[in-house]
Order: C-alpha cells, then structure tokens, then sequence
C-alpha cells in the first residue's frame, strides 16, 4: 500500500509538474528578448511563407525606396488568418512569397516566430502602414488613391490622412462597391 502511495504521488506530481513547465517554456519563448542577437537573418519562413524581419522605421525605409523607384511594388501585411489562407490556396501562396515586403500584421505571427525561436523585431500592421505611407509619400510629394470599403469611407479616410500628413496629395478615391 505505500509503495502504490509512493508510485501514486509520483504520477499526480508528474501530471502536474510536466503541464507547468511546459506552461512555462511557452511563457518565457513568447517574451521578446531583451538582447535579441544581431547576427539575425532578414526575413524568416512561417508555413513556407517569407516574413521580413522588419520594424515601422525599416518598412517605411523600404516604402521610401519603393516609391524613389517609381516602380510598381507590392507588400502583403501577413496575419495568421492570410498565412493559413494561403496553404489552402496556391496562387495566394505564390502572390504573397513574391511580395516586395512582408510584414507581421498580428499578434499571432509575431508570437509564432518567438515559439519558432526566429523572433521578429515587432508587429507591422497594415492599418498603422497606411498612416506611415501617406506622410512619406506627403514628403516626397507624391500622392495616393483610396479604393475600398464601404461608399463614403473612403472619402472620410481622405480627409482624415490629410490631417495626419499635412500636404497629402489624394488623388482619388472610390467605394469598393464596383
């Protein structure tokens, strides 16, 4: 009876043990590291799809360039709902692995690569972006169209970017209803 004891207190502790310190390795891989190290590749594979390991500052460095080349480019803001999309989606797969930028547009992603141990510098969404792009593509004097959302949207979307880049040139805008 003491030995079944013994052997019974051993497994209760197991079954409790192992879980918490599992708990524990995932907590402490999802903290972003206080020196991550410098050495760190540009872009890392999540489901086969490449992510660049970029902050705002270096995308908009990126966008900058983009627009410098006057050239067309194209940047996916990837969340985890897009990524696993494009497993199921071969074409989707292809657009967005050919993207000029892709960016971790979710919480998700960015918590992916740390338990992958290829941590991304910090979440790039495509909401925060476009604020970002009218005031460099207002500093370089350029201008951008709005299509998209629901009618009106747009509209209220040019006005309110022209707040938040003073000399914003809009060149035009149109619901997505077409």
């Amino acid at each position: 009876l003491i030995k079944l004891t013994f052997v019974l207190k051993i497994i209760i502790t197991a079954l409790v043990v192992i879980p918490a310190l599992a708990f524990l390795y995932v907590l402490l891989r999802l903290m972003k590291p206080a020196n991550p190290p410098a050495d760190l590749a540009p872009a890392i594979n999540l489901l086969g799809i490449r992510v660049d390991r970029v902050t705002m500052e270096e995308a908009m460095q990126r966008v900058e360039r983009f627009i410098r080349e006057d050239t067309p480019h194209m940047i996916f803001t990837g969340d985890a709902t897009g990524l696993m999309k494009a497993q199921d989606d071969p074409e989707l797969y292809k657009i967005i692995n050919e993207a000029d930028l892709v960016t971790a547009d979710g919480a998700g992603v960015v918590l992916s690569s740390r338990l992958l141990n290829q941590p991304l510098n910090e979440r790039v969404s495509g909401c925060d972006m476009v604020g970002e792009i009218c005031k460099v593509s207002a500093r370089l004097g350029r201008s951008v169209y709005l299509l998209g959302a629901a009618p009106g949207v747009a509209d209220k979307a040019a006005e309110n970017l022209q707040m938040m880049a003073p000399g914003l040139q809009i060149a035009g805008c149109r619901d997505g209803y077409f």
